[in-house]
């Protein structure tokens, strides 16, 4: 089997034995948000350009509420990861901060592109350190265990989705 090549716009492959699926949740929402974000960075201008802006503002929330609403707080009970979830959290502030200009439809054009580079290296930063640190917690999970997280996990996306519009 060959490895596929990460890309700015793609998360590690899922398809590994051991990997749980609460682990897979957290993968598809890392890429729909770098997703909304390449296509926020595409070459559009005005009305197109803040619509996409307004549509990865939303999946990002949507994004960062699931996590703080149920995967970290089951993260925080295991030993030693209560200094990965305090940083996990304090680079969510970093992500709503930098995708908080985005939110400015009057802000010109190039200070909209140096929000979205900004936002792109606060993600790429707190996905590292996400996938890096938990991967391997989450494959620990046992079978139901996963399963429970996993399905906590559905509800808060389902939940967050309508209450942002986003899906």
């Amino acid at each position: 089997m060959t490895e596929q090549q990460n890309t700015s716009t793609e998360s590690p492959s899922t398809d590994q034995p051991g990997t749980s699926r609460a682990f897979e949740l957290l993968l598809e929402d890392h890429r729909e948000v770098l997703e909304r974000l390449a296509d926020a960075r595409g070459e559009v201008r005005g009305a197109d350009r803040i619509r996409r802006c307004e549509a990865l503002r939303a999946v990002i929330a949507h994004h960062l509420e699931v996590e703080e609403r149920v995967l970290y707080p089951q993260l925080r009970t295991q030993a030693g990861m209560q200094a990965v979830v305090k940083r996990l959290v304090a680079q969510h502030q970093e992500i709503r901060d930098a995708s908080s200009v985005l939110a400015d439809a009057a802000a010109p054009g190039e200070v909209h592109e140096r929000a979205l580079t900004r936002l792109a290296a606060c993600l790429e930063r707190h996905f590292t350190l996400e996938e890096s640190e938990l991967s391997s917690r989450l494959a620990q999970s046992t079978g139901a265990d996963d399963d429970a997280l996993a399905l906590e996990i559905e509800a808060a996306r389902s939940q967050s989705r309508g209450a942002y519009g986003v899906g």
